[in-house]
């Protein structure tokens, strides 16, 4: 955190994941437990610092969690929260319609969302759909590499020019680097 940070991502429930893109590599295993107190003291370190919480979601218990700390003045408004639909491990909520809308339906209260989608087969629809319901998207090699009918992306950014045309054709159009701090942060980030 010395390093001053505009934002940094704390799992708020348990974290499972099997990630294996290449099936000709062993998977990468992430098994982690996050109990409430040390997600008071990352909190509590990060306001601190002045670090913006990403509040990342994996299934609806993050929600408890998000109240927990919430109610001890440790989550400054707006909350920003990632959901994570597809993601293989044990924390997986399937990537799929009604996996999105219960997810955004669950909310304890008005958070700022965005879904990232580890699913090939459903990740821009599941996008499409995020951004018609008013939710934010987050794009890259991390989430999905692929353009569409499993042809990698060669470059992140077109993964990037894929969604601003996306959204462009839903209504909704892309914000600037100044605007997205106005979501986030809730004013000009410093």
């Amino acid at each position: 955190m010395d390093l001053h940070p505009d934002m940094m991502s704390i799992c708020f429930n348990a974290h499972d994941e099997h990630f294996q893109p290449d099936p000709d590599y062993p998977a990468n295993e992430i098994y982690a437990t996050h109990p409430r107190q040390e997600l008071i003291e990352f909190c509590t370190a990060a306001n601190d610092r002045k670090v913006k919480v990403e509040v990342e979601s994996f299934h609806t218990g993050a929600y408890y969690n998000m109240r927990y700390v919430t109610e001890r003045g440790l989550l400054p408004k707006p909350i920003w929260t990632t959901l994570f639909l597809g993601w293989p491990g044990g924390t997986w909520t399937p990537p799929t319609p009604q996996g999105l809308v219960f997810m955004v339906e669950n909310l304890p209260y008005p958070v700022n969302w965005n879904v990232s989608v580890m699913d090939p087969a459903t990740h821009w629809q599941i996008l499409s759909l995020a951004i018609t319901m008013g939710g934010h998207v987050r794009v890259g090699w991390e989430d999905n590499p692929y353009l569409g009918n499993r042809a990698y992306a060669k470059r992140c950014h077109e993964l990037v020019d894929k969604i601003v045309r996306i959204a462009g054709e839903l209504g909704r159009q892309v914000a600037g680097p100044d605007e997205a701090r106005a979501i986030i942060f809730g004013k000009r980030a410093a």
